[in-house]
């Protein structure tokens, strides 16, 4: 588990999306990317890697406007030869990627599923360099995604790894300064780095929990859009969850379902946490 997604740390778990066509993003994510299909009934279908807790949920939807919201959601790879497998296994079913990158403390690749929702699938190769990036940023690069070396220790890919999770997620803005206070005030996030038109924000210090920019103007957010649709927020700590879900019932748009609290950021964008922890799947 990543250091920075387990004790006292604040981080999005899973995200779900509308989806035009359930049954194409289905095979996707089964035989692209290798999720294990979780549940499936008529106009739903959710995914997980180990079996117990969910990193996707996909909703059939009728709209045609989409959520310009999610610039795309990183799953945080537990090895260099699980991310290589993984490539090595999309590059034979001949599905495009979009890009890759070697930012000297992750490796990254990108893609897009069927519908246009980003994705990068990544591995953090120096998790502990974040302590004092201020005063190295430096260590933040943008060379090319080593492909021949992780080809080299690439394995046969059956399923995506059962350690994975969601590393991150970055989102576009509407108003980067009242997104930013937002996740400080109430997340409780820090600034980890920054340039005019994006931040990188988390707790314990990683490189960033959630991302924020501005390089496409969002629409207004709908919750029955294309898109983005929401996004499960956790805690593993009970004293860190219970501070956060007071920080979350004083908002004027939060409401309760069961043992669900439902809110929205600074972007309208929408958030779930539960009340209770759940027990993470070994």
């Amino acid at each position: 588990m990543s250091l920075y997604h387990n004790n006292q740390a604040i981080y999005p778990k899973s995200i779900a999306l509308n989806v035009k066509d359930l049954k194409k993003m289905v095979q996707f994510y089964k035989d692209i990317l290798g999720f294990k299909l979780h549940e499936s009934k008529e106009g739903f279908a959710s995914f997980t890697a180990n079996g117990k807790d969910v990193l996707l949920e996909l909703y059939q939807t009728n709209s045609v406007s989409t959520n310009i919201a999610l610039y795309h959601v990183a799953y945080l790879f537990n090895s260099k030869e699980a991310l290589a497998s993984i490539f090595r296994h999309i590059l034979e079913q001949k599905y495009p990627m979009t890009g890759g990158a070697d930012h000297t403390v992750s490796d990254a690749l990108y893609l897009d599923d069927p519908e246009g929702n980003g994705i990068e699938l990544y591995f953090d190769t120096q998790p502990d360099a974040w302590d004092d990036i201020e005063a190295h940023p430096e260590r933040l690069q943008n060379y090319p995604f080593p492909y021949d070396e992780y080809l080299r220790m690439a394995k046969k890919f059956y399923s995506i790894d059962s350690n994975t999770i969601i590393g991150h997620i970055h989102l576009h803005a509407i108003n980067l300064k009242d997104a930013v206070k937002f996740y400080e005030t109430v997340f409780g996030y820090d600034t980890i780095a920054k340039v005019p038109s994006a931040y990188f924000m988390s707790s314990q210090r990683y490189h960033h929990h959630i991302a924020l920019n501005t390089w496409r103007v969002p629409t207004v957010f709908d919750d029955k859009n294309l898109g983005l649709k929401y996004i499960v927020l956790d805690s593993e700590a009970n004293e860190v969850r219970e501070q956060l879900l007071n920080r979350i019932n004083s908002l004027d748009n939060a409401t309760s379902n069961d043992d669900v609290v439902l809110f929205k950021d600074a972007n309208g964008y929408a958030y779930k946490i539960k009340t209770q922890k759940e027990q993470r799947g070994e």
